[in-house]
């Protein structure tokens, strides 16, 4: 598909952007010499100069508390979670825009946020969100208005866009893409080249592989099956223990 091909694109001249060297004090740090610094100085100074402040402790991240919000503010995980858990300010403290991950507690209600972004991923354009417990593979892509959370994953070449949503324990993996308004959660898998798209969900315990296609308001649940050239459309709904490899299943449920 050209749209996937040229996320893939997107992302490529992304990742080569992000690999740009660091500028400190007007100076790229990169292009400093061995004869300036030295090879060991020269990696102490990347070490002590490119941490970001977190404005809350108004203290250098150390990397392993590092937190960056959808907004790209970066601050230490400790002092930002005290700011939404125990404060109950639910905004970036530098740009008001709302910025959690985690779950709030908020009176008797329980409200969750998936508004961050991981700082160790390559997304495309503006668009794409990822909730903190969520997990994304470096080449995975998460773009436009797609969102993971729960304990989804997306890894390998695998493709999100549109207004997709994977959550809850779901998989989609291989060089598998959902798009449109398609959905896949629960303990689903969706793999290798599939293609969930439309309106259509996979959730349960369902699997997709192959070169499976499930779109329109197709329905796959339970320990349902589809795989090789199999298309799923329609009004269609594959349950129960059913094993689609090779038809073209357009209306009606398939159980067996």
């Amino acid at each position: 598909m050209q749209r996937i091909q040229k996320l893939k694109q997107l992302q490529d001249h992304k990742r080569t952007e992000q690999l740009k060297p660091f500028i400190v004090g007007g100076t790229y740090v990169d292009s400093l010499t061995k004869q300036e610094v030295g090879q060991e100085s020269k990696q102490k100074l990347k070490n002590q100069l490119i941490r970001p402040i977190c404005p809350l402790s108004l203290e250098p991240i150390q990397k392993n508390k590092l937190y960056i919000g959808d907004c790209l503010h970066a601050f230490n995980i400790d002092y930002i979670k005290n700011w939404v858990e125990i404060q109950k300010n639910l905004t970036c403290p530098i740009c008001r825009k709302q910025t959690v991950g985690f779950s709030v507690q908020i009176g008797t209600n329980l409200e969750y946020f998936v508004g961050n972004r991981h700082y160790n991923i390559f997304h495309v354009s503006d668009g794409g969100w990822v909730s903190h417990t969520a997990k994304v593979s470096r080449n995975a892509i998460i773009s436009e208005n797609a969102k993971i959370f729960g304990n989804a994953q997306v890894y390998g070449d695998a493709v999100l866009f549109g207004d997709a949503r994977v959550f809850g324990n779901a998989r989609v993996y291989g060089n598998a893409a959902v798009y449109g308004n398609a959905q896949v959660y629960g303990d689903a898998r969706v793999a290798e080249f599939a293609r969930v798209s439309g309106n259509a969900q996979v959730y349960e315990f369902a699997r997709v592989n192959g070169d499976a296609r499930v779109f329109g308001n197709a329905l796959v649940y339970g320990n349902a099956r589809v795989s090789g050239d199999a298309q799923v459309y329609g009004n269609a709904q594959v349950s129960g223990n059913a094993k689609v490899i090779m038809e073209k299943l357009n209306k009606g449920l398939h159980t067996s």
